[in-house]
């Protein structure tokens, strides 16, 4: 239940949800109630309240990821890329 609250929420947690969702589809649920459920169990254990981060960071920090990923990528299959 948390999952489908969460997907039309307007935080980083939304964007995960629906990125996994886009990737395997129905398994999405599993994923996210994983992560849901290590968010609650911190919130719960150390007495904090969520405090979601936003949107814009979540992304960039993302996009830097994917960066790093199809850089290790490319050099794993001897290629080099160049920046423009």
């Amino acid at each position: 239940m948390a999952a489908f609250a969460i997907q039309r929420s307007k935080n980083w947690l939304a964007m995960f949800y629906n990125r996994i969702k886009a990737k395997w589809g129905a398994k999405s649920n599993c994923c996210d109630c994983k992560k849901n459920c290590g968010y609650f169990y911190k919130m719960i254990k150390e007495r904090v309240k969520f405090n979601p981060i936003p949107i814009e960071k979540y992304m960039d920090g993302f996009k830097e990821n994917q960066i790093k990923k199809l850089k290790r990528q490319a050099k794993n299959l001897g290629l080099q890329i160049v920046e423009m």
